[in-house]
């Protein structure tokens, strides 16, 4: 508790100065603070420095891609910084040397790696643009590696909390600057919506409301897993108010997809714990809010007959089912691109015709059967006992709610903390370790009975 009034109060005063002298405070501070919080346990950190130090290249995201008007030599500070993280994963994967048959499915992953890698040579075979081909394969694979490297590594409970704990810490910072945006109306603060009605949705110091949602995902998840791992009340007060914290600027993000997803996940979580008040809390504020949620869903059109129905979606969905179904056999098989028909990087606005356009039909039958093999498997881990598995369902929902009217799994952080929370319910050492062929080798018991045995780094 002590640690975290101390974080709490520390990046209050660096969001003062932030806005009051210099907005490199958020950096500086946030840098010191990561700091404090692993020398709690310094054992750990200098066993394990290179994952670490990925930890907090992760970590940190928030806070750079507040820079996302920063170019260093013509390119993008977030492209340079997304690239570097991609490269050091991949070169920490390879001087690991992570035995990838301790984890359940990694045929399919390295087959859908590959896949892509394939893809990415007949695309650059078609632009002969080699940033173009860094740029679209990075999208389309970033958080293959954090499979594995974080999978493995952050498999033990302490490190996979610690981890948590560092996502809210970062997300701190974002979280007061989109309440002073909220509460002081401040129009840098907010993107404009609409066309007879105005909607001002919520963005804070990013480009885009939606990106500030995507921010606000990580630290709901977290903060509600971390809210059930504890049982003091001064711990789950504070987990309780940032999940709420992170629920309302979602909310003014009015992003309808997040809406949904949210909606869905609080359903599910009050069915769940059988907890009627939560329920009853969420049809109260639905309530209060029905005109403005109806208009936001409206003003648009739900029609797929107009081209500006879905918000102008309707005219590009129909761009790429008609490039699709005019294209070549082998384009079909294999991706619109290879035809000279080139949309990637998220702006089809669907999940699932990115995959169909990207990676034509065997691409989309591959993204399908791996997302859908770990879905099914990381609910029933979840119902044998394995907490650590909602944070993968929480993600996989978030996917397949959102991926009807966004692309989200092609931007990075989303496919950093999906793949790595697939790679913690996928990773199996106990059963390579002891022979178990049972499917309880993830359960709590089994992980301490492992942790404490096996491990010679273990936390006391």
């Amino acid at each position: 508790m002590r640690y975290f009034i101390l974080l709490l109060t520390i990046f209050s005063l660096g969001f003062v100065l932030t806005f009051t002298i210099s907005p490199l405070f958020v950096p500086l501070f946030l840098i010191f603070i990561v700091v404090l919080i692993l020398l709690q346990n310094p054992r750990i950190i200098l066993s394990h420095i290179p994952e670490s130090l990925l930890l907090i290249l992760v970590v940190i995201k928030p806070l750079v891609d507040m820079g996302w008007r920063i170019y260093i030599g013509g390119f993008k500070l977030l492209h340079l910084y997304a690239g570097f993280v991609y490269v050091y994963a991949i070169i920490l994967l390879l001087i690991r040397s992570i035995n990838f048959r301790k984890f359940r499915f990694y045929p399919l992953v390295l087959i859908m790696g590959l896949y892509y890698l394939i893809l990415s040579i007949l695309l650059f075979m078609t632009t002969h643009s080699t940033i173009g081909i860094i740029n679209y394969l990075m999208r389309i694979t970033y958080g293959i590696p954090f499979f594995f490297v974080f999978g493995s590594f952050l498999y033990y409970e302490r490190r996979l909390e610690k981890f948590l704990k560092l996502t809210i810490i970062a997300l701190i910072p974002v979280v007061l600057m989109g309440f002073y945006f909220l509460l002081t109306q401040n129009p840098d603060g907010f993107q404009i919506t609409g066309g007879a009605v105005k909607f001002w949705r919520l963005k804070g110091v990013y480009h885009d409301a939606s990106v500030l949602g995507l921010k606000m995902v990580p630290l709901l998840i977290s903060s509600v897993y971390l809210y059930y791992r504890y049982q003091e009340r001064k711990f789950r007060f504070f987990y309780g108010i940032l999940a709420i914290s992170a629920l309302v600027i979602l909310f003014y993000t009015y992003t309808r997809a997040f809406w949904i997803f949210g909606g869905i996940i609080l359903l599910l979580w009050a069915f769940w714990r059988r907890n009627i008040f939560v329920i009853m809390v969420g049809i109260l504020l639905i309530i209060m809010n029905w005109q403005t949620i109806i208009e936001r869903f409206t003003y648009a059109g739900f029609t797929l007959e107009s081209p500006y129905g879905f918000s102008g979606r309707v005219a590009i969905w129909e761009y790429g089912i008609n490039a699709f179904l005019s294209s070549s056999l082998f384009s079909k098989l294999f991706g619109l691109f290879i035809s000279g028909i080139i949309i990637t990087g998220g702006y089809t606005h669907n999940q699932y015709l990115q995959w169909l356009m990207d990676g034509g039909i065997v691409g989309i039958l591959i993204n399908s059967t791996i997302f859908g093999t770990f879905f099914f498997y990381a609910v029933r881990r979840f119902r044998e006992g394995d907490f650590r598995a909602i944070l993968a369902i929480y993600y996989l929902l978030l996917i397949a709610i959102t991926g009807f009217s966004a692309s989200y799994l092609n931007v990075p952080n989303v496919q950093v903390y999906l793949w790595t929370f697939l790679g913690i319910i996928a990773y199996s050492p106990l059963k390579l370790a002891h022979g178990s062929k049972g499917s309880k080798e993830g359960n709590s018991h089994g992980l301490r009975e492992y942790y404490h045995q096996s491990d010679i780094n273990r936390e006391e």
